[in-house]
């Protein structure tokens, strides 16, 4: 009996050896985050292509237990296939359950068995690319988080879809990743001090591994414990870059305007600098942090007025897609530095048609003809419809034509595009389709937003259309015109002068369109009998239109003394115009404080420039409503409209959108 005991203590002390043994085998270096479960390799085969969100996808990859809600779950199944990762059966037959519950297109779901340590699947699943054999891959990197299991899943999903397994020997987190899909990427501050501030390093593996040439690195505007660039801006496509605005009162206006300057004064892949579009988050609204899938954009909102600004800004930088606003799940709601894109992640069509091209932008030079190149390449490996590659292009105004692609050889393409003349403005985009039944245009907007080039030599002036302004004596006058050219308006300008003063000028300010705006102070004429003025416009060939005609100037009485001055007049604050955007039928607010009682005129202006409506406050310490009826009484169209609102020196020139 002792001698069965004494075997016993002995087994038990060798387990415990043993695991002592291995567990100072395996021990985690927290220093250096759980690196031993990462598996670096040689880099793929150059050049290499990383792959944008705003791609064409297959998949998208999600993890249960959830941190979106199963209603997204759903809409994500009807759009592409959805990857769900699950740590046991039993955690799949309770997703199951759950999503068969929510309506899923269980047709469009698979389970991946593999243990996580969170769903923020866009921070640990695989980076996607294709290698210079044009192998699809994946690129996997050393997770900045100490989550074991997350660091894994990259290795384990290669091994699941047999793809070829990168390894980038960097501290890396997709959230910190946005690539345009050609060779550029942009990353928050960490993408270095994670990286023992190494830049070349970084720079080279960023090179090697996923074909990044020109590699944007700032501080996270934001300054929270996160740093990541969802939480505050995203690649729309290769030309166009989504950065979150704020209120000037926000403690984070100042870099993030420095951000969004940084980003326009770079150059895209495509040659000219980057279009910024912003979206207003007064609350710190993660508007940014959405999904791109195929067509469909799905923005997390937040039950705010900001929520369906945000998705104008969408539609309006993305045409053509369908812009999904998706409130978060109680349990598991959105935050500012973790929402809808943070919990899901794409994943790129691997059969995908991609086409490569280098765009004419901007004034070219006049030529006997301008080439198309393009690569076209059919990752399905089907062959390409030869009667469906072609370019689509539309000359000034005329209807849209085509100019069928030449296979030059390989994936090399050509069209070439001749009898065009100085000042033609050519729109044009490329159409290819294969036999897989996939088709693809660059850019991705088609005939929505084509490429644009116009062919130097234009002599056409812009037209200035402009309603002559009522004079009341008010201290600030406000002049509107609409203003088109064939070629694109670079700049306009207000000409003035009073009795025998030298001409003054100040620039319009483009409000929307074809629509220009200036406010001027008045005060300069008191004692004055007569004001001057003329609009001028440049094209940006440097054709000057004028309203009136040039060398006339329009004339406004002002009367024997002329405007009294302002200049005693206290200074007031325009505090609100609400609901914007507003439906029709609703009452518009307009809300001005003021230290003292002031009279204020507010005049409402069309796309045209036309005078729509004029009210008048006696009192501008009281609030405004305004039942959006014209000066005949009809309610105002649905559609873009101008607010001025003067009162003694002070102004304010807001847009309003009308909704239906």
């Amino acid at each position: 009996m002792k001698d069965l005991l004494k075997k016993k203590l002995i087994v038990i002390a060798l387990i415990m050896i043993t695991m002592q043994l291995a567990a100072s085998l395996y021990a985690t270096d927290y220093s250096q985050p759980f690196a031993w479960r990462f598996m670096p390799t040689a880099a793929p085969m150059g050049p290499v292509r990383p792959i944008a969100e705003f791609e064409p996808s297959s998949h998208v990859i999600v993890r249960y237990p959830l941190g979106i809600p199963t209603a997204l779950v759903a809409q994500l199944s009807n759009t592409v296939e959805v990857i769900c990762l699950v740590g046991s059966n039993y955690q799949q037959n309770m997703a199951t359950n759950t999503f068969q519950a929510a309506g899923v297109n269980m047709d469009n779901l698979s389970f991946m068995t593999v243990s996580t340590d969170s769903y923020w699947t866009r921070d640990y699943s695989p980076w996607f690319i294709y290698d210079g054999n044009g192998d699809y891959s994946v690129v996997d990197f050393r997770y900045n988080r100490p989550r074991p299991a997350d660091d894994m899943v990259v290795q384990h999903y290669a091994n699941h879809f047999d793809l070829p397994y990168y390894g980038m020997d960097l501290y890396q987190t997709g959230g910190n990743y946005m690539t345009d899909g050609i060779n550029s990427a942009a990353q928050s501050h960490i993408a270095y001090t994670e990286n023992n501030n190494n830049q070349t390093n970084v720079d080279n593996l960023m090179q090697s591994f996923l074909g990044i040439e020109n590699l944007y690195v700032v501080q996270d505007p934001n300054d929270t414990y996160i740093d990541h660039i969802d939480c505050w801006g995203k690649y729309l496509s290769p030309d166009k870059i989504l950065i979150r605005s704020v209120p000037p009162s926000h403690p984070r206006y100042s870099a993030l305007e420095a951000t969004a300057d940084y980003f326009a004064n770079q150059l895209c892949a495509w040659g000219y600098p980057y279009q910024i579009y912003r979206v207003n988050t007064p609350q710190d609204q993660p508007y940014s942090n959405s999904l791109i899938l195929n067509n469909r954009i799905f923005v997390p909102i937040t039950n705010s007025a900001a929520d369906q600004p945000a998705l104008e800004v969408y539609r309006t930088a993305m045409p053509g897609y369908e812009v999904i606003g998706v409130p978060g799940a109680s349990s598991t709601p959105w935050l500012s530095t973790d929402a809808l894109h943070c919990r899901t992640h794409e994943v790129p069509d691997r059969d995908m048609l991609h086409i490569a091209h280098m765009p004419y932008h901007g004034v070219q030079n006049e030529r006997n003809s301008y080439e198309i190149n393009a690569q076209i390449i059919a990752h399905s490996g089907a062959e390409l419809y030869s009667d469906s590659l072609f370019v689509a292009l539309k000359i000034n105004s005329h209807p849209w034509d085509s100019v069928p692609l030449i296979r030059q050889d390989g994936i090399n393409f050509r069209a070439e595009l001749s009898q065009l003349s100085p000042g033609d403005s050519i729109r044009y985009y490329i159409y290819a389709a294969d036999e897989s039944g996939r088709n693809r245009c660059h850019p991705q907007f088609a005939e929505r937003e084509p490429h644009l080039f116009i062919i130097y030599g234009d002599n056409t002036t812009p037209i200035v259309q402009h309603n002559p302004v009522d004079y009341e004596g008010e201290s600030y006058l406000s002049f509107v015109a609409q203003i088109t050219d064939d070629t694109g308006v670079e700049s306009a300008t207000l000409h003035y002068f009073a009795d025998e003063l030298e001409p003054m000028s100040i620039a319009m300010e483009r409000m929307d369109n074809d629509v220009w705006l200036a406010s001027l102070d008045m005060t300069f004429t008191a004692g004055m009998q007569n004001f001057y003025y003329q609009i001028s416009a440049n094209d940006i060939y440097g054709n000057i239109g004028y309203w009136p005609e040039e060398g006339m100037w329009q004339e406004i009485p002002l009367g024997p003394s002329g405007i009294a001055s302002a200049e005693s007049a206290p200074p007031i604050l325009i505090s609100n115009i609400w609901p914007n955007p507003i439906h029709r039928g609703d009452n518009l607010q307009i809300k001005i404080n003021s230290e003292q009682k002031r009279a204020a005129r507010i005049k409402v202006f069309n796309l045209r420039g036309q005078l729509v409506r004029e009210l008048k406050m006696s009192n501008t310490s009281e609030s405004l409503s305004w039942d959006l009826k014209d000066k005949k009484g009809s309610l105002l169209a649905a559609g873009v409209y101008f607010i001025n609102i003067n009162s003694g020196r002070d102004r304010l020139n807001s847009k309003l959108l009308v909704l239906p």
